[in-house]
């Protein structure tokens, strides 16, 4: 944020230019502005008028409060405005006093576990806050006993679990000292740190002459008899406020204290509690428990202070947004979706009528069946789209309703809403297929080893102006896709969606879509373990700086890479070159991703959300949910409980995900459903069937209206074998008899 003020400095622009170079800090007790106290000198001027070179303001200036703002004394010759950017500095607020003590108390009360632990709790805690409806203001009050995971859920959630598991060695430290009512033991000062200050809580402090007795009074430390001490170290350290800062017990009275260092080396005896207590342990949290104390602190924090971040200028390392994207994984989705929902309403464009959309599935099938790739966006369902939607201004596009009615030449269907569905759901396979330059299999998936075999990233060598405009319009798909909640059934890794929200790639992710690399990786830099030396590492690797890239292009390191030997001296740098580069292959295709989505949604905003959440936005969640589905069915002309519905959902238990998903596109038009309930916009419907005899018949769907009318099957094998065949082999639209659905028909399938 930026503070607009006015500086008074009553001289003429030549005197100031002849004067600029020969000012200095105190000649500036003189410069008047406004508003406020400059607490700081790491503030950073920039003049509108002079060169910004003049110097900044000692911190003991002090600005003028009593002229109005933006209104110039009387007699003033020449005002010039200053522009104030106050830069963010983590080392400047570690070494304020009034925040070390802040810090001490989160260190010694909530220091536990691991960042892939908070990363885990803080999915769960979102898992739970939208399962059970929670407003965030009953999210940062509960207690952890109020949402904590049942054993057997916490076996789903291993991370999760190693954090409830931990076990705390304050704990155990503070059962060897428990103390009862009439018992004053001496206790070591980290403990009487780690114990919460409560009111009336007194204790003694022995050291050297003296003694002191403290006693908390309103949240403030207080002694007696001591009013003659002047403030500092009982012990005398130098520089006490620079170096050491205050400690917890500060006596308010007479400013008198021992600093963190010195206090450290004491012994404290306890003399009274304000209540009986059986043991101190009833008062230090579980590791789990202050884990999440601090995050609902963190997000208590931000919930009053995240809409006046400038998200902007989260590329500035000094910026608090880019300290804000670092943590994204620790900011709950009740903080942070309100600021993204009202974006998402300020941008979008009221709804209007569909234009219509012709697509002819068939000329796409026909290409498919040849094996090329269409590099020319011409003949898939993707390309078609692409050409009649890419070059429409983009703020038409960005509606939450449906956007086109589509026309599916050479086929009896009026768009209801089932054909409009079923074309993203076309448009997601073929990205994932070897029609579209788009999207590659990961390596791991050509080689059959490690994860993500079932994945795919953007293609690198995907580099035409062409390919880098069907990119961008497959982002601007993705935004539609948020928008609409049309979810696009993509299978991509972390890497890719790490690059959209503009979070960097790791090791792991590398090693997620090409486990080979970096085992080869691995063993070249610890060849030397392997009885490999200087001088025998030229007979057993025989490598130049190149490597080989994603899409198995022969990528040159360095200028001139071919012709430089790897050699056992300079293999650490060939690693972390080869790495470097497979980190960021992806970056060209990714950028113009990023520009398409962009287009449709507030990208500054996805630096706050991390890339399983944009995931989540863009894709839906993959795992069909029968009781999710199960909740949201209505039966019509049958009932849950006759034979052949209890049949079918046993079916739809023993089903695979694939074969589940199949079967929402079948009767749907997409694959996957909904996150909740109420983001269902129509229910499923399962209707009887009236012709006999039933078995010899199959399911008919109504992709428009998400029903299925489902003959009264005898078996459970028979009910099986017609769904399974039913959803593989009947994906046509071909059963309207309106004038629309005749009239789609009777255009050819190549036009």
């Amino acid at each position: 944020m930026y503070d607009v003020r006015v500086w008074n400095y009553a001289r003429t622009i030549d005197v100031i230019q002849a004067e600029k170079n020969s000012v200095r800090s105190s000649d500036t007790a003189g410069l008047m502005s406004c508003l406020g106290t400059i607490q700081s000198p790491s503030l950073e001027m920039i003049f509108d008028i002079i060169p910004p070179n003049l110097p900044v303001p000692a911190p003991d200036v002090t600005w003028d409060t009593n002229v109005e703002p933006n209104v110039l004394p009387v007699g003033t010759k020449f005002g010039l405005k200053c522009i104030i950017t106050p830069k963010f500095s983590l080392n400047t607020v570690l070494q304020s006093p009034q925040f070390q003590d802040i810090l001490l108390n989160l260190q010694s009360q909530y220091t536990v576990g691991e960042f892939r632990h908070d990363l885990a709790l803080v999915r769960y805690v979102n898992q739970v806050s939208r399962a059970k409806k929670m407003a965030l203001t009953q999210l940062l009050n509960c207690k952890w006993s109020d949402i904590s995971p049942s054993e057997e859920e916490l076996v789903r959630m291993p991370v999760l679990k190693e954090l409830v598991s931990l076990r705390d060695a304050r704990l155990d430290l503070l059962s060897e000292t428990s103390v009862e009512e009439e018992k004053t033991p001496e206790i070591s000062t980290e403990i009487l740190k780690e114990k919460p200050h409560e009111e009336g809580m007194k204790f003694k402090v022995k050291s050297h002459q003296h003694e002191l007795e403290f006693i908390n009074r309103d949240n403030g430390w207080s002694c007696s008899g001591m009013t003659e001490l002047v403030g500092g170290c009982k012990r005398g350290c130098t520089d006490f406020h620079q170096s050491t800062g205050w400690s917890r017990y500060r006596c308010d009275e007479c400013d008198f204290d021992y600093c963190d260092l010195c206090f450290q080396q004491e012994r404290v005896q306890t003399i009274t509690q304000p209540q009986t207590t059986s043991s101190q342990t009833d008062r230090v949290l579980k590791p789990v428990e202050a884990r999440f104390k601090l995050l609902q602190m963190l997000n208590k924090s931000l919930e009053s202070t995240i809409s006046y971040i400038d998200l902007c200028t989260v590329d500035k390392p000094w910026s608090i947004a880019s300290l804000l994207s670092v943590c994204r994984g620790l900011i709950f989705e009740a903080t942070k979706n309100p600021i993204w929902e009202s974006a998402m309403i300020s941008s979008a464009s009221p709804s209007s009528s569909q234009f219509e959309m012709k697509i002819s599935r068939p000329r796409a099938a026909k290409f498919s069946r040849s094996g090329q790739v269409d590099n020319e966006a011409r003949h898939m369902v993707f390309s078609q789209v692409f050409r009649q939607m890419h070059q429409m201004p983009p703020n038409s596009l960005r509606r939450t309703d449906k956007l086109y009615n589509v026309m599916f030449l050479g086929e009896r269907a009026q768009d209801a809403g089932g054909p409009y569905r079923e074309s993203y759901a076309t448009m997601a396979n073929e990205l994932q297929s070897r029609a579209l330059p788009l999207l590659i299999r990961t390596p791991n998936g050509r080689d059959s080893v490690g994860q993500n075999r079932e994945k795919w990233v953007l293609n690198p060598g995907a580099t035409t102006s062409l390919h880098m405009d069907m990119f961008c319009f497959l982002g601007k798909l993705m935004g539609i896709a948020i928008r609409t909640k049309e979810y696009l059934a993509l299978d991509i890794p972390s890497i890719i969606w790490k690059l959209l929200v503009g979070e960097l790639p790791n090791r792991e992710d590398l090693e997620a879509i090409d486990l080979f690399q970096i085992q080869s990786l691995e063993k070249l830099r610890n060849i030397h373990l392997h009885g490999i030396d200087r001088e025998s590492f030229g007979y057993t690797f025989y490598e130049t700086f190149v490597t080989i890239s994603t899409d198995s292009r022969t990528i040159e390191l360095i200028p001139n890479g071919k012709e430089k030997d790897v050699t056992f001296e300079n293999r650490n740098h060939y690693c972390d070159l080869v790495e470097q580069y497979r980190l960021h292959e992806f970056d060209r295709q990714a950028n113009a991703v990023r520009l398409g989505l962009g287009c449709m949604i507030p990208s500054r905003l996805l630096s706050i959300y991390t890339w399983d959440q944009l995931e989540e936005m863009v894709c839906g969640k993959p795992t069909i949910d029968i009781q999710l589905l199960k909740s949201v069915t209505e039966y019509s002309s049958c009932s849950a409980s006759d034979a052949h519905i209890l049949l079918f959902w046993q079916v739809m238990e023993e089903f695979t995900n694939e074969e589940r998903s199949m079967f929402i596109r079948f009767t749907w038009g997409r694959s996957r459903l909904p996150l909740t309930a109420d983001a269902f916009p129509q229910r499923f419907k399962l209707q009887s069937f009236g012709k006999s005899p039933p078995d010899s018949y199959l399911p008919i769907s109504h992709t428009c209206f998400f029903s299925v009318e489902l003959p009264r099957y005898s078996t459970l094998e028979i009910m099986k074998d017609k769904l399974r065949y039913a959803i593989y082999n009947c994906q046509a639209i071909d059963g309207d008899d309106t004038s629309v659905g005749m009239q789609a028909a009777s255009m050819g399938w190549e036009e």
